[in-house]
């Protein structure tokens, strides 16, 4: 009987040792575990911290973006506008260049009808007092 017994708490002892390294394990595997999940919690508030860092970045350079597209867009406003104006002022010295040209040409005209009648006039002052 005392062999049994002693048989028998030899087993539970051989048993208990057998959970109780098996526990050990377990505890080591869920400390493991429980560093990795930490590890990884900080990893994914590392990376939401860097992704709102990068969508703050990537507003500010839309926003940039469309600063510039306007700008873009007024400075060819403008330009277009100038560009107008130019061919309207080109326009304009045509017209003023043909107006002064017919002008010289009619005061050209005017002197040399002036000429001739000062001519005329004086032909004929000449021959009233010849007579």
């Amino acid at each position: 009987l005392f062999q049994a017994v002693s048989a028998k708490k030899t087993s539970e002892d051989y048993h208990k040792s057998v959970f109780e390294e098996k526990i050990t394990h377990l505890q080591q595997n869920h400390d493991a575990l429980i560093a990795k999940n930490d590890a990884l919690s900080a990893e994914i508030e590392r990376l939401r911290n860097e992704l709102r860092d990068a969508n703050h970045r990537n507003a500010v350079l839309n926003q940039k973006v469309s600063e510039s597209e306007r700008t873009v867009e007024a400075a060819n406003q403008s330009k277009k506008t100038m560009s107008q104006q130019i061919i309207a002022f080109q326009k304009a010295e045509a017209e003023w260049s043909k107006l002064e040209r017919e002008m010289r040409e009619e005061l050209v005209m005017l002197r040399k009808g002036e000429v001739c009648t000062l001519l005329r006039v004086g032909s004929t002052t000449l021959q009233w007092k010849e007579t």
